[in-house]
């Protein structure tokens, strides 16, 4: 069986077509910018545009258009919305994976020097790159006292 048609719980929608008006219209109503497509270039082949929607914002123009869709489609687009989780806390702040706290503790288990960034990494349940950049106060900065 296979897997959902999008990133896992992160919906994508594109449109690509040779007819630059048709995608310059759409990239309107959907208030997206143009791009065109790279590939090898043939005397032959036509350029190709396109515009791409990710995440929220695809989820709702997915719902919007499923009335207007084949059954394939409509079916591929069930199975986009069903995996879709919109990960809010208060408004539009997404909720952080760690406290101020725990950053500070795992700045200082770092300064110890008896610690990896994997190692914190899989205690915390982040990624490494997640631990790089609070011990080196790129992300969860100190409070300025």
């Amino acid at each position: 069986m296979p897997g959902p048609p999008s990133r896992h719980h992160k919906p994508v929608m594109l449109l690509r077509m040779t007819d630059q008006d048709v995608v310059e219209r759409a990239a309107g109503l959907m208030e997206r910018a143009v791009f065109e497509v790279r590939r090898r270039a043939q005397k032959h082949y036509k350029r190709v545009y396109g515009i791409s929607l990710r995440g929220k914002c695809a989820a709702l123009w997915m719902a919007k258009l499923r009335s207007w869709m084949g059954k394939r489609r409509q079916g591929q687009i069930d199975r986009a919305l069903a995996c879709y989780v919109e990960r809010r806390d208060n408004g539009n702040a997404m909720k952080p994976k760690l406290s101020r706290k725990q950053a500070a503790r795992i700045r200082q288990r770092w300064a110890a020097g008896n610690c990896t960034l994997r190692g914190l990494g899989k205690l915390y349940g982040v990624s490494q790159v997640a631990i790089f950049r609070i011990v080196h106060n790129e992300s969860y900065k100190p409070k300025r006292t």
